[in-house]
């Protein structure tokens, strides 16, 4: 019941910060996206590096996760109600504006695309963190090294997502940046399966800058292809959901795949195609267009 309920409600945050940021930012989408996208990943790398160290050495166990949960939540709440306090003024049109319903969203070519382009791109990030170890260590790693591979990926991650949504702002449209995405992901997977343990850091670090910039520019889309704050809720709505739905079956197919040919060629060739879907995606997500308002 308590996964539960914590799923549930970063399903909310997720889904209303870019509603919250397109109203509160107008200005400074760039900047804000970037800092979002920046700090939901460091604060979530933080709290599982040190939780468990913090529960053995202050022999409290499990207690001390729900603990720096808890105290996470109190600093959001208090953050939320004194955002409210300045709020009040604008609640009205706000309401205006959430009146229409959500189904027009679904009909929308390009809101399926941003759908889709999230949904793939988390779909190669969460099947490689979840299977490059094992790989990684048939490759001919050490086991106590593949952590900081890892590591490393998650370190390269953070600059990009913090500065690629501030310069794709200001662009006409963002597709050479998808291009951009897409190439780099392919770029990574190939030196993965062509060169294994020889260039291992070099891709490493072009994964993470690649899959950094598009779950940044992801974010993005929401506020960039809604003219109003109740359409970029109704995009980031979908576009989670859906991105998510497809993201979830990445690691099984990735690791199936591993059973049928335990060389990971098969494998690697499923990332591939994905990436090829994700460039024709990103392509159309990123043109200079505006999902229509019910």
């Amino acid at each position: 019941m308590g996964s539960v309920m914590i799923g549930l409600g970063i399903c909310v945050g997720n889904v209303v910060a870019p509603g919250y940021i397109k109203t509160s930012f107008p200005n400074n989408i760039g900047l804000m996206t970037g800092i979002f996208a920046v700090a939901m990943n460091l604060t979530a790398a933080f709290a599982s590096g040190f939780s468990l160290r913090l529960g053995n050495g202050l022999a409290l166990d499990g207690e001390v996760p729900g603990c720096l949960g808890s105290v996470g939540d109190r600093i959001d709440y208090c953050c939320f109600f004194d955002q409210l306090r300045g709020q009040k003024n604008v609640i009205p049109e706000q309401k205006k504006q959430v009146q229409t319903g959500i189904g027009h969203i679904f009909k929308s070519r390009l809101a399926w695309y941003i759908s889709i382009f999230m949904g793939i791109q988390s779909l190669v990030y969460y099947s490689l963190i979840s299977w490059l170890p094992k790989v990684l260590v048939d490759y001919g790693m050490a086991a106590k090294d593949t952590g900081w591979l890892l590591f490393l990926i998650q370190i390269a991650m953070i600059p990009i997502m913090f500065v690629g949504p501030i310069i794709a702002h200001r662009m006409k449209d963002q597709r050479l940046m998808a291009v951009a995405v897409a190439v780099g992901m392919l770029g990574s997977i190939l030196i993965f399966f062509l060169y294994k343990l020889d260039g291992i850091y070099v891709a490493a670090i072009l994964l993470g800058l690649s899959n950094g910039l598009s779950f940044s520019l992801s974010i993005l889309f929401f506020f960039l292809r809604a003219k109003s704050t109740a359409n970029a809720i109704k995009i980031s709505g979908m576009a989670q959901s859906v991105g998510y739905l497809i993201a979830a079956f990445g690691p099984p197919i990735f690791g199936k795949l591993h059973e049928i040919d335990p060389s990971w060629n098969y494998s690697f060739y499923f990332l591939a195609a994905s990436i090829v879907l994700l460039l024709l995606t990103g392509i159309k997500a990123a043109e200079n267009k505006f999902v229509e308002e019910s």
